[in-house]
């Protein structure tokens, strides 16, 4: 009698564990739609914001999303846009485009960005603004910065270019 006991508990504690382990796969669905269904999203200043528009260009595409200016209450002072350039692989070695946030004609800024790394793995950025919004970039890198100016992240490269709030 004891034991049957002693492996009754044995393979009850091997269930358990076997059910705690895929469990999370079978409901990651559920609670996926669950936390969709609160409305919750992430954060711009991870993700960058909604994509505003797209500037199609031959081979690859520009996403410039919406500027974002982080601040306890409202908005704040500084801020950024996120331009996503996709596919990386469509990109020529040296991008430089001239791009406008807004519709409203004339561009905002020139950007130029190096899509090959160089010795140290950095990708350089540099920004020049032709407008008071856009704050300037000299040789800007993914290392040196508080956050990461240029980044390639999954077959594209992340652009963020820092702003005034108007």
């Amino acid at each position: 009698m004891a034991r049957i006991k002693s492996y009754l508990g044995y393979s009850a504690a091997v269930l358990t564990i076997l059910v705690a382990v895929a469990l999370p796969f079978k409901l990651m669905e559920a609670v996926t739609r669950g936390v969709a269904a609160t409305g919750i999203k992430v954060s711009p200043y991870y993700v960058g914001g909604a994509v505003a528009r797209t500037i199609q260009r031959d081979g690859y595409r520009i996403d410039v999303h919406q500027p974002f200016f982080p601040a306890l209450f409202g908005r704040g002072e500084e801020g950024f846009v996120q331009l996503t350039f996709r596919p990386a692989p469509s990109l020529p070695s040296v991008v430089s485009e001239e791009i406008a946030l807004d519709r409203d004609g004339p561009p905002d800024m020139d950007i130029r960005f190096s899509t090959q790394p160089d010795a140290t793995g950095a990708l350089h950025l540099t920004v020049r603004p032709k407008s008071r919004r856009v704050l300037p970039l000299e040789d800007a890198t993914t290392g040196r910065d508080t956050w990461p100016m240029i980044l390639p992240v999954k077959g594209t490269i992340v652009v963020r270019v820092p702003l005034v709030n108007p």
